[in-house]
């Protein structure tokens, strides 16, 4: 016989039929294997995982709803009173739980530089939470039909709390109750379909997934997974079972199904009802049930929901994650804002929270695409730890308030003692493991020494200036439209090591945005081009004026520029930045950071007279001590000591940081500078620069700039797409 206390582990023994919880597992497994058999070609079954996800979707909200007003509305005040102070204070202590993880599981990241491309999110408007339009319905039945679902539970909550102390309520309580069972009737008929979505979710995630992104993101996903499999299979059954009754063998044992539903189909909201009916079922089988106690269930698990739990909070790593990759890992003094901000935004989805955060932390937001992938098998992990969470507040919290909860002193310390044991162990052991197996490369860094041109290259032509003796003749002849098309070249003067916008690539070709707008210069004028390297911008007016070259690429609309030469309408719209050692960077984050600097050195390459006026217009306030270096490399290679910073644009900035990857950009606040960058030809060259204007103007109108920016200056054209991987193509070589 069953003794009180107990409950009997449902087996799959010979003879009976396979278990819900066994059948997800075959479905999972067999959808996977499909996955990696026919890899791309199982896309199609995204509409089979669709329409099973829509379908448990469909009850959930209407069950949460009527679950809240039923519960709270047999509740009497007191109770409510004692429950709401007793689950805030459960929800604090598991907060406090996540925040352990999340700032300590970073410290095993390994040590590592990495720069980035030029992002937007270094110049956009940050972003706001509407926290008060989430929370607080204007309009009920708007937040019930789109699927909001705190607004749901906060108007549910206050319907609920309004029926207390109502007489004659009972009829409209049974009428809800009933409609409840039907719900759950509805939900376990869906709920049996799961083996037949799960199949379809395993194929579609398996037959998607490519090894480079694993490859990229392998640090945060051991982390992570580490991190959930000790809170869900460790942490939390056994707070459970250190101060309630119930085994750690009964806890799985009763809610393995929905356990196991919440992992595949990254969904814990449809297992909601499932949780609170197991809830219900174990609370029952050890003969603990009082009068309240399926009442408080139905409350707590709809309420607690909505609260960020620690599953959910678990990607938070993902800011932490992102900012390390970078190359800017979050310092200890910003932990305490993060985790605030953190669990404040985190009523939200992740999805809107992230970006938030990462523009708060000012981490480029193009890493953000990274979490689409992680979502995909970290999202498993993080339903499972959010659904044995809700498991723990159900019968933690109902304990509590219906008198079965048993704080034992040294249960409770035996407790501490392990969990605080095995953390540890947990913590040496992935930084030994990431040592020993991890090997970061910044794959950026490589990728942009093996970036191509996307226009035709058979018209360029790259002159030494030094071995060429006809560039040394002193042409005094007006450079003119029909003068170029009659010689058939033309000459423009670059700056080799402007990265990304004209640089030598690691085969010795002259690539970048500007090369690429010139190839289609040449090719709208028929044209060969025949590119003329300079590295003194004191000269680049006299050549213009002497007819050495038609026109130079890259200038900014500087005083000192603009009365030597004249500038074409501009093609760019540069961002003023300070590149700074990664270790420096918050000591330049604002103009009154820096102004409390005891001396700032700053390198030009270009005369610092001249340049200072530039420098007061961009950084007003700063005094700064202005040096001439030879070039930018000169900086980054500290081939010029004493340097603290130099000015750049930030979209050429990023770029140098992928290549020094010790080093990082900056956009001082408050003030966001931006200087306009043109083509510049000879003064008074009107028929020209008139030409360039126009050029500029169609080639934005038709989109073939934005285009060049996306390839070089945002980093489109460092990605590489390939065909999944799949057995049936790479294998058995079908379909090649």
């Amino acid at each position: 016989m069953q003794s009180k206390g107990e409950v009997t582990e449902n087996s799959d023994h010979p003879g009976r039929k396979l278990s819900l919880a066994s059948k997800i597992l075959i479905g999972l497994g067999l959808g996977v294997l499909t996955g990696l058999f026919f890899g791309e070609l199982t896309s199609p079954l995204q509409i089979v995982s669709r329409a099973y996800l829509r379908l448990m979707q469909m009850t959930v909200i209407p069950y949460v709803a009527v679950a809240l007003i039923t519960g709270l509305g047999q509740l009497e005040l007191d109770q409510a009173k004692k429950l709401a102070v007793r689950l805030g204070l459960l929800v604090l202590l598991f907060w406090a739980l996540a925040f352990v993880v999340v700032v300590l599981m970073p410290l095993t990241f390994p040590e590592w530089h990495a720069g980035s491309f030029f992002s937007t999110s270094l110049v956009e408007p940050k972003k706001t939470f509407k926290f008060i339009e989430l929370y607080i319905p204007t309009n009920p039945f708007h937040a019930l039909a789109n699927g909001i679902v705190p607004g749901v539970v906060f108007f549910s909550v206050g319907l609920g709390i309004s029926l207390i102390g109502i007489k004659r309520k009972a009829t409209l309580i049974d009428g809800l109750q009933i409609l409840l069972k039907s719900l759950s009737r509805l939900t376990n008929f869906v709920v049996g379909l799961t083996p037949i979505g799960v199949f379809a979710i395993g194929a579609v995630v398996a037959g998607s997934m490519t090894i480079a992104e694993f490859s990229r993101l392998q640090v945060y996903f051991i982390v992570f997974i580490v991190a959930a499999l000790f809170l869900a299979f460790w942490l939390l059954p056994a707070l459970i079972s250190t101060v309630t009754p119930f085994k750690y063998r009964d806890i799985f044992n009763v809610s393995k199904d929905a356990l196991i539903t919440a992992f595949v189909t990254h969904s814990l909201f449809i297992v909601i009802p499932i949780l609170m009916e197991q809830s219900k079922y174990l609370i029952k089988k050890y003969g603990i049930q009082k009068e309240d106690s399926d009442k408080l269930v139905e409350v707590i698990i709809p309420v607690t929901f909505n609260f960020p739990n620690i599953g959910k909070l678990l990607s938070l790593m993902f800011v932490p994650f992102t900012a390390w990759l970078a190359g800017s890992p979050l310092e200890p003094g910003q932990y305490p804002d993060f985790l605030f901000t953190g669990v404040m935004t985190y009523f939200a989805k992740a999805q809107t929270a992230l970006p938030y955060l990462m523009d708060r932390f000012e981490i480029p937001q193009d890493l953000f695409q990274l979490y689409i992938p992680t979502g995909i098998i970290n999202g498993k992990f993080d339903s499972l730890v959010s659904a044995i969470n809700l498991v723990a507040f159900s019968l933690i919290g109902t304990g509590w308030l219906t008198g079965y909860l048993s704080l034992k002193p040294m249960r409770i310390l035996r407790f501490l003692i392990i969990s605080v044991g095995a953390f540890t162990l947990v913590l040496a052991g992935l930084s030994i493991l990431f040592g020993a197996i991890v090997k970061m490369s910044d794959s950026n860094k490589f990728t942009l020494k093996q970036m191509r041109l996307i226009s035709d290259t058979s018209r360029i032509k790259v002159l030494d200036k030094v071995q060429d003796p006809s560039f040394e003749m002193d042409i005094q002849t007006e450079i003119t439209l029909a003068e170029i098309k009659r010689r058939g070249v033309i000459k423009v003067a670059f700056n080799d090591s402007i990265y990304p916008f004209s640089f030598y690539n690691d085969e010795g070709q002259l690539v970048g945005f500007e090369v690429d707008l010139m190839a289609m210069l040449a090719e709208d004028l028929d044209v060969r081009i025949e590119f003329i390297p300079f590295e003194n911008w004191e000269i680049l007016g006299a050549w213009l004026n002497s007819g050495k070259i038609d026109l130079a690429t890259n200038i900014p609309y500087l005083s000192s520029m603009i009365n030597q030469v004249e500038l074409s309408t501009p093609y760019l719209e540069g961002t003023v930045c300070l590149v700074v050692e990664d270790h420096r960077r918050h000591e330049f984050s604002t103009l009154e950071s820096i102004q409390k600097l005891p001396s700032v050195v700053v390198g030009v390459d270009y005369d610092p007279v001249r340049a200072e006026k530039d420098f007061d217009k961009f950084f007003p306030g700063i005094e700064a001590t202005l040096v001439r270096i030879n070039s930018y490399r000169d900086f980054f290679e500290k081939k010029t000591t004493g340097i603290d910073t130099v000015v750049h644009i930030a979209e050429a900035g990023t770029a140098w940081t992928l290549l020094y990857p010790e080093f990082t950009v900056v956009i001082p606040k408050p003030h966001l500078r931006k200087t306009p960058v043109g083509y510049a030809v000879a003064r008074r060259n009107r028929e020209l620069v008139g030409f360039l204007n126009d050029w500029v103007l169609a080639k934005k109108g038709d989109g073939s700039i934005q285009r060049i920016y996306e390839h070089w200056v945002l980093g489109e054209g460092a990605k590489k797409t390939e065909p999944r991987w799949s057995i049936i193509r790479n294998v058995l070589g079908w379909g090649d």
